[in-house]
């Protein structure tokens, strides 16, 4: 973190209680902001990267998010965000049997899921990697590629995140899933023109 300016964001005041928590034993301080990623409170062009591990791309609209993310970024900044496989939530399917290598949900039909439990509740959001790279390019993100290790080799499960799905008809219900198991880091940088 030598020479960068940080700022966490995030919804929950619990989290943000527990990220104060560690700063403090670990000595390292920066300003941190309990706000929407659906609304980020900051000025147009305010950073030059934005990560998220999981959080907001998951658990908020992206159509919402990431058009935000578009607008805090600098011109050349990253966005660089992991989050599950779309062939998760395929695999997984709605009910409480355990994954399976067939597919339970129709993959195009993915966008939202509400989960409502005694225990706990909470909405979870996922897009085809199709939907996701038309959203990025819709608001002008262009993909950087998948995320590199420090030796420059890509990671095996890297590649997986750069399919793109068939638009269309729709997944034959119980279509095999060889494979597809991965998920990676996009890294995506304002200024790339829609296609």
């Amino acid at each position: 973190m030598r020479g960068a300016n940080v700022t966490g964001l995030d919804f929950s005041a619990t989290q943000l209680r527990h990220g104060r928590t560690k700063m403090a034993e670990s000595g390292v301080r920066f300003p941190v902001v309990q706000a929407d990623g659906e609304r980020i409170p900051f000025a147009d062009e305010r950073f030059d990267l934005i990560f998220c591990d999981h959080g907001v791309m998951g658990f908020a609209d992206p159509f919402l998010t990431v058009p935000e993310v578009a607008r805090v970024l600098r011109p050349g900044g990253l966005f660089v965000f992991n989050g599950t496989t779309p062939w998760m939530w395929v695999a997984w399917g709605d009910d409480e049997l355990p994954a399976a290598r067939e597919m339970r949900l129709d993959y195009f039909g993915l966008r939202r899921a509400d989960h409502d439990d005694p225990d706990w509740s909470t909405t979870e959001f996922q897009l085809t990697y199709g939907d996701w790279i038309r959203l990025f390019r819709a608001n002008r993100l262009r993909d950087r590629g998948p995320h590199r290790a420090a030796t420059g080799r890509r990671r095996r499960h890297d590649v997986r995140r750069l399919c793109a799905a068939r638009v269309g008809a729709g997944v034959p219900r119980r279509a095999h899933l060889e494979g597809a198991e991965g998920a990676g880091c996009r890294q995506l940088v304002p200024g790339g023109s829609p296609r």
